[in-house]
């Protein structure tokens, strides 16, 4: 080798380029572990080459099969020759040419070829021929037994035992002079590589988890602007696809980012061009979205995730307006003096172009879908059968000047109405036949846009800044008017210029200028009044030219002047208001029932988790036990066995599927007014009963017998208000009050084991709870807090976790999910559930209400709530089904390259 240049030459075809360049950098940075002279004391380091560098690996495209005079050069000086082996090696002329020079220059360097199957395998019969991977010259030598043993060796096969093997295999084979192994080096490469993997690996995820950070914080300024649409799709990028087996690490923040963007769907549609998007509309099943901007051009978007599905030119001219169908089968454009008719779903043109005298200001189809109207500024408005068929025209008549009309709308019974600078006019339509019947008076001013409520009660119309509203059914024959359902307009900053109603009639949303406006609908008995509440006000930079509801939900698309198109969405999701009076509820151990105790009765109720319809109530209590009872029950739980139930009012009683079993607790103990908390342990071996002075009575509810009293704190004020709870095993029991103080007790005998660490001063519990596994400790207090203790059973040792700070109000009620990696907290105003290890806000449920309590169902997809009243349910779902719906919804969605280049994706 000291006379050699190159310590191997590679030949490959240049089709291998790939793994020839790999294998070029693995000899050339290759070291021999130093390991191998502590195994080998036989070895001495200058014996064996310092370093398996330079290799020649030539890069230039050689034709014919002749070799170039530096390929041959080469060739002398080196000491091996590696061929890449394939089909592709097989069919080039060069690499067999360079084979052959390199034995031409020594009869011994047949021993020093060195075969790298990467594809094929070698000596292939006529019928395989095309598999082949040996050049014939390599073919023919690994016959010669006077040739390298290595040739022929079979493990030299990147598919068959990897190409680290495959690579280490080869290095022993060019030490083998020197006695060194195949066994000697191997170990120490996997072990190195295996080391490398895990540094590269760490360097990888820290990268990633800085990129998803900085996607994350600026991803969260879209949503927070209104397109949550882009963050979802961001979100994709830096979370991982699978959470049990992670491509990339997942970190709060992203799953924070995903969770946010999930609450609203609202989203910044782009590509209506430069110019002004003056009408937008929803089809039926509210999955696509038809815009139309005064450039004339028409755009189709997915309403789903917000993508571009077609941008077509419809007609030369200033597009004006754009409607949809009853049936969304068809769309239909006005672009200048023409009216075009599309296919919805394929964007073809229908019939031929609907050619007007004059550009058309409106179209809008009849509510049967049989005919499309037509308004133009000389007054006149014509009338075309679906089918593209000009059936009529009325035009300017003598009595009011039609030429200023403004906004065209038709009610449910085909009524057609028209809005000009002072009136409000109205025909009937039948069979295409247009007939005029009335009109309501207006202030002297520009009617911008009007609009009927779908269950056609009342109708609404805008002059200037105000909004005027009609009582729809009041139509009067020998007046030819409607009545106002409320004599004062509802007014804005700005001139209307556009106005929608949402599905269930209640809402009113009104585009003033740039301001959106929200008015809430005050009614009784499913009869709407003329009270209208401004309930919300949005500020834009462009002016409103359109609004579009969708069909079911409380959700609009908006057209601005600037050309953008936005999704709005004003929904409150993912909550069930269910008519339960729950005081107190509690899951069975499987999941698949929850049982619910009320002031409205005596007997437990049970629920299917699922569903929630009610599956069991048991059976009414004989009247004799009612007299005993002196109000109603206010905890329920599960008996650990399952078969039971265990409630408590001044009582405690048990009860069975099929009977009910009532136990008595003693007079003496219990009935007294002022008893404010009561709780039991799963196995129903031991009871609570806590009253506000501070007597806090242990009790053996097998016997009814007391056992201690808890000594609670009283020296700070007269009435602590004691609350409790037992751990899930029933072996510990928790304790805080109004004093602040809070401790742990033996179940069993009452004994205290541990005070937990003070946190706040002054500080007023107002629940405590253990998590499942009972490690941890969560308080509700007064101060708009919750705090956390983590507890070891075994030393009795208590120590302050953290303080979850969030809530403006009191904190009613705290408890853990199942794994105690998430809790709830309740306020009258809010629900917020928390990241336990991190103390991180994942969702905030804003809901007025007193809450009762609080809880995780099983499988900690859903948050559970009650004022006492009502049994409130909110969807939670996990993180995994949320990137695996955001997927199927964002497949068709990819990031643009000015985009990836924005958020560093690159």
């Amino acid at each position: 080798m000291e006379n050699k240049k190159y310590f191997a030459f590679i030949s490959y075809s240049h089709k291998d380029s790939e793994m020839a360049k790999w294998l070029q950098h693995e000899l050339e940075y290759y070291e021999l572990p130093a390991a191998l002279f502590e195994k080998r004391k036989d070895l001495r380091k200058e014996d064996l080459p310092k370093s398996f560098r330079p290799v020649f690996r030539d890069e230039d495209e050689l034709a014919g099969g002749e070799l170039k005079p530096q390929i041959i050069e080469a060739l002398a000086d080196s000491e091996y020759l590696i061929v890449v082996c394939s089909p592709n090696a097989v069919a080039s002329d060069y690499v067999d040419s360079e084979i052959q020079e390199f034995i031409k220059q020594s009869e011994d360097n047949k021993k020093k070829i060195f075969p790298f199957i990467i594809e094929g395998k070698p000596h292939q019969d006529e019928n395989n021929k095309k598999k082949e991977c040996f050049p014939e010259t390599l073919r023919k030598l690994s016959e010669d037994k006077t040739a390298s043993v290595e040739l022929i060796a079979g493990d030299i096969n990147v598919h068959e035992t990897g190409k680290g093997h495959a690579f280490v295999k080869i290095v022993a084979g060019m030490l083998r002079e020197k006695t060194i192994k195949f066994a000697d080096l191997w170990d120490r490469y996997e072990f190195e590589k295996v080391k490398n993997e895990r540094i590269e690996r760490e360097k990888k995820e820290k990268l990633q988890i800085a990129q998803s950070r900085f996607v994350a914080e600026k991803a969260e300024k879209l949503v927070d602007e209104g397109d949550s649409y882009l963050a979802r799709l961001l979100a994709l990028e830096v979370l991982p696809k699978n959470i049990e087996n992670p491509e990339r690490p997942l970190t709060i923040e992203a799953e924070l980012l995903i969770r946010k963007s999930l609450e609203k769907e609202n989203a910044v549609l782009t590509g209506n061009s430069h110019y002004s998007a003056i009408a937008s509309v929803y089809n039926n099943d509210g999955s696509r979205i038809y815009s139309i901007g005064t450039d004339g051009y028409m755009c189709v978007w997915d309403a789903t995730n917000g993508s571009l599905l077609h941008r077509l030119f419809t007609c030369k001219g200033d597009g004006h307006s754009l409607c949809l169908s009853p049936d969304s089968t068809t769309v239909v454009t006005a672009t200048g003096n023409c009216i075009l008719m599309w296919n919805a779903d394929t964007l073809k043109q229908q019939g031929k172009p609907l050619i007007h005298p004059s550009y058309v200001l409106q179209v809008v189809y009849s509510s049967n879908g049989e005919y499309i109207y037509c308004t133009q500024p000389n007054g006149s408005i014509m009338i075309w059968d679906k089918n593209g068929v000009f059936v009529s025209e009325f035009k300017d008549n003598d009595n009011i000047d039609f030429k200023s009309i403004e906004w065209m709308n038709v009610n449910k019974d085909n009524r057609l109405f028209t809005s000009t600078r002072e009136s409000l006019n109205f025909w009937d339509i039948n069979d295409g036949k247009i007939k005029y019947a009335g009109n309501i008076m207006l202030p002297i001013g520009r009617s911008h846009a009007m609009k009927f409520s779908s269950d056609g009660k009342y109708m609404v119309a805008s002059i200037n800044k105000d909004v005027y509203i009609w009582d729809a059914c009041s139509y009067n024959d020998k007046t030819h008017t409607y009545s106002l359902t409320k004599e004062k307009p509802l007014h804005h900053k700005g001139d209307v210029l556009a106005i929608d109603i949402s599905p269930d009639n209640r809402h009113i949303v009104v585009g003033a200028d740039n301001y959106l406006y929200i008015w809430t609908c005050v009614f009784h008995n499913n009869y709407y009044l003329s009270e209208w509440k401004e309930t919300k006000i949005m500020e834009f930079d462009a002016l409103i030219d359109h609004i579009c509801y969708h069909k079911e939900k409380n959700i609009l698309v908006v057209s601005f002047s600037n050309s953008d198109v936005k999704i709005i969405d004003f929904s409150t999701k993912c909550c069930h208001a269910l008519p339960i009076a729950a005081n107190s509820m509690d899951f069975s151990l499987d999941g698949k029932f929850f049982a619910v105790v009320s002031r409205y009765n005596y007997t437990p109720i049970i629920y299917n988790a699922k569903n929630y319809k009610r599956v069991f109530q048991a059976q009414t209590v004989v009247e004799s036990i009612f007299k005993e009872i002196d109000s109603e029950n206010r905890v329920i739980t599960f008996h650990e066995n399952g078969d039971a139930l265990l409630t408590m009012s001044d009582t405690i009683n048990k009860w069975k599927v099929e009977n009910v079993s009532y136990v008595k607790t003693p007079q003496e103990l219990i009935g007294n007014y002022d008893c404010c908390y009561r709780t039991i342990s799963r196995n129903g071996k031991r009871a609570i009963f806590s009253f506000r002075s501070g007597k806090t009575l242990l009790i053996n509810a097998d016997d009814n017998s007391l056992i201690t009293l808890l000594k609670i704190d009283t020296t700070r004020t007269k009435y602590p208000y004691p609350v409790a709870s037992f751990s899930h095993d029933s072996k510990y029991i928790a304790t805080t009050s109004k004093n602040g103080d809070a401790k742990i007790w033996d179940a069993l005998t009452g004994e205290m084991l541990c005070e937990l660490p003070p946190v706040l001063t002054p500080y007023w519990g107002n629940s405590i709870e253990f998590s499942k596994d009972g490690t941890s400790i969560i308080s509700a207090n007064q101060n708009k807090n919750a705090i956390i203790w983590k507890w070891d059973a075994e030393t009795n040792h208590a120590a302050f976790f953290s303080i979850l700070e969030g809530h403006n109000e009191k904190v009613t009620h705290a408890s853990f999910n199942n794994d105690g990696r998430l809790a709830v907290t309740a306020s009258p105003n809010k629900i917020i559930i928390w990241d336990v290890s991190s103390c991180t806000i994942m969702k905030e449920i804003e809901h007025a209400d007193e809450k009762m309590f609080v809880c995780f169902s099983p499988d900690s997809k859903r948050i559970l709530s009650s004022n006492g009243e009502s049994l409130f349910v909110w969807d939670y779902p996990s993180l995994q089904e949320i990137i695996d719906d955001t997927w199927k919804h964002f497949e068709n969605r990819k990031l643009t390259e000015e985009e990836r280049k924005q958020y560093y994706l690159e």
